[in-house]
């Protein structure tokens, strides 16, 4: 077993390593990322397995009776863990980082199985526990973290299977496969690594090739199956659907550019991606064994998939084989002349202290410089001066205003700006009285997340026959600090 190979110097590797990330998460647990929306609706709906016994949440429009638009298996798994920890944005942000903590532990063992360098694998663990696109967003309240722990647990057996050629372990594999795919769309990366790597077959028969892909496949055709069937109401399963995938289709280029620009902060280690890549296809098609080909087909197609997909939240998807891919070529330089060694050992350091930058500007200007600015219980308490107890708000924006709301104890009706289709837009809209539009990002009126929710919200509250109507204007207009536009939401002509 491949903890049993594990050494002292590799758990006190790991023991530092976790240290390292645990102090950079929680250093900025609650003010960076800002509160988001899908925390509050995932987290709602992971709750109401607890009180509904199936996903359901009242935040959104449509959706009272199921939801259907993510995979179900992080709500009932997070159901236990609201029911023994409480309902509460700093519990659960800890847990989704505990969650993160563990994928960086199975990185490690999943380099181990791929038969890496010591060097190697270390060099890709510290990469990916330190990178700012990863411990930022590994600990949203979301299911992420929970998908990129079971493909690499699933990509873990497989590995196991070419190396030992043990069925049980490939069956291991997709049955995580298939929990992957169950938990979010983007656990199909793992299959597909797999399923491509299958395809080459490395000198095995056809029906060996053959029944590897099925026992792939299968799992994953039953989980999408499952998640169809759960189902209680089809139609409104299809409505949801139909809005998540509607709201992704983008041209080829927009995801593709969002993707780098987040690099932009950390332009070092950027610069070591296509290296990385290329260095392990290289690496593979130098071997003789099948396992450095497996990770060329992980870490490029994680990257491809992320990157025409993109969310920020995606970057948890990639990150860990691609660390790896980058540790790899820069061990392969350690293997050249004394100038590109210190070229080697000079970009480790940088991208360290690149990442350090970044964790240290976040801390600096939410702990010091904006400490009252971005104080988020009194700015969520200065939007509940301006609104009646009992009233029905809907509610968007970062730092999501749900969690500070909810706790005053006013009676407030939370939705949520989320039209799954214009008929429920329209109904939304007769329901709300008051409109809040957070931004703790830029201040400016024009910022387009500012335009584009305003604008939403007018367009179905006109159709409504009510009138949007800015009542005032909460924060100061800093770079991060923390603003509220309040809108009253009144009958035309009223």
């Amino acid at each position: 077993m491949i903890f049993r190979n594990m050494t002292r110097q590799d758990l006190l590797f790991l023991a530092g390593v976790s240290c390292a990330y645990l102090v950079l998460s929680t250093s900025l647990l609650l003010s960076w990322p800002l509160l988001w929306p899908d925390e509050a609706l995932f987290a709602d709906t992971a709750r109401n397995v607890l009180l509904n016994g199936h996903p359901s949440t009242t935040l959104v429009v449509g959706m009272e009776s199921g939801s259907y638009w993510q995979p179900p298996v992080w709500f009932y798994l997070m159901a236990p863990v609201i029911g023994i920890l409480g309902y509460n944005i700093i519990q659960l942000r800890l847990v989704s980082m505990l969650v993160g903590l563990c994928v960086i532990w199975a990185t490690f063992l999943l380099a181990r199985r791929l038969e890496l360098s010591a060097w190697t694998t270390r060099a890709g663990v510290v990469l990916l526990a330190v990178n700012p696109n990863f411990v930022t967003y590994v600990k949203l309240v979301r299911m992420d973290a929970l998908c990129v722990l079971l493909t690499l647990l699933g990509l873990i057996a497989y590995a196991t299977f070419i190396v030992k050629g043990k069925s049980s372990t490939l069956v291991t594999g997709g049955v995580l496969f298939g929990f992957a795919v169950l938990t979010h769309p983007l656990g199909l990366i793992g299959p597909a690594v797999a399923g491509c790597h299958a395809l080459t077959g490395f000198g095995k028969s056809e029906k060996l090739k053959f029944s590897t892909l099925v026992w792939i496949i299968l799992p994953v055709v039953v989980a999408i199956m499952f998640w169809f069937v759960s189902a209680t109401n089809h139609a409104e399963f299809w409505i949801q659907v139909k809005y998540q995938f509607g709201r992704k289709v983008r041209p080829f280029s927009v995801p593709l550019i969002s993707f780098v620009e987040r690099y932009r902060s950390l332009p070092i280690f950027a610069l070591l991606v296509p290296a990385g890549l290329m260095n392990s296809w290289m690496r593979a098609y130098r071997a003789s064994s099948g396992l450095p080909l497996l990770l060329a087909l992980g870490a490029t197609i994680s990257t491809i998939a992320v990157a025409l997909s993109f969310e920020l939240t995606y970057h948890a998807y990639c990150l860990p084989l691609l660390s790896i891919a980058c540790a790899g070529f820069l061990d392969h330089c350690r293997n050249k002349n004394r100038l590109i060694r210190r070229l080697e050992v000079t970009l480790l350091i940088a991208v360290l202290f690149n990442c350090g930058a970044y964790f240290l500007f976040f801390n600096i200007e939410f702990h010091s410089v904006l400490r009252r600015e971005t104080d988020y219980a009194a700015f969520v308490q200065k939007i509940a001066d301006e609104i009646p107890k009992g009233a029905t708000i809907c509610i968007t924006g970062y730092p999501c205003s749900y969690w500070g709301l909810r706790g005053l104890d006013r009676g407030y009706h939370l939705l949520d700006e989320t039209f799954l289709s214009d008929s429920l837009g329209i109904q939304l809209s007769k329901r709300a009285e008051w409109f809040v539009v957070v931004n703790g990002l830029t201040p400016r009126d024009d910022a387009p997340d500012v335009v584009s929710q305003v604008d939403m919200m007018q367009r179905y509250a006109a159709k409504a026959g009510k009138t949007c109507i800015l009542t005032n204007f909460i924060g100061e207009r800093r770079r991060f600090a923390y603003t509220a536009r309040v809108f009253r939401l009144l009958p035309t002509g009223g």
